[in-house]
């Protein structure tokens, strides 16, 4: 089976939009399908976190709703023979309450079985284009 599914995943904040935008922008040059999964800690879904609205101009796109440990049900569906590439956003917590603890999409980005894109909330700002390509900004520290 031939890898031809981005998987984007998402919830309520801006840097789950961004990732979205920059995966609908990828799946476009790749002329891939874009999958969304949305996990749940638990059965009752969080207020405002339905997957974001498809733009008439988005490739073809399938969401799944899931529910348990995010990290787990995301690494499940990103070993899918079909997935060649998953998108995350980066976690929008200051450092101080980050403090002791890996971000998801650190922990993501070192087990997945594919490779994985971080991106930043800033990243929304930028407005992708799904026809023009998105600038990706480094940052040195």
């Amino acid at each position: 089976m031939s890898r031809d599914v981005v998987l984007v995943a998402v919830h309520a904040s801006r840097s789950s939009r961004a990732a979205l935008d920059r995966a609908r922008s990828l799946a476009v040059r790749m002329g891939c399908e874009v999958r969304r999964v949305h996990v749940s800690a638990d059965e009752v879904q969080e207020a405002g976190a339905t997957p974001l609205e498809v733009p008439p101009e988005a490739p073809a796109e399938s969401v799944r709703r899931l529910t348990g440990d995010p990290y787990t049900r995301i690494l499940e569906e990103a070993s899918r023979s079909d997935v060649a590439l998953l998108v995350v956003g980066r976690g929008e917590r200051s450092w101080w309450l980050r403090r002791g603890r890996s971000p998801l999409s650190a922990r993501l980005a070192a087990s997945a079985p594919v490779a994985v894109l971080v991106v930043g909330w800033e990243s929304a700002i930028q407005q992708p284009s799904l026809t023009e390509p998105a600038p990706i900004r480094l940052r040195l520290v």
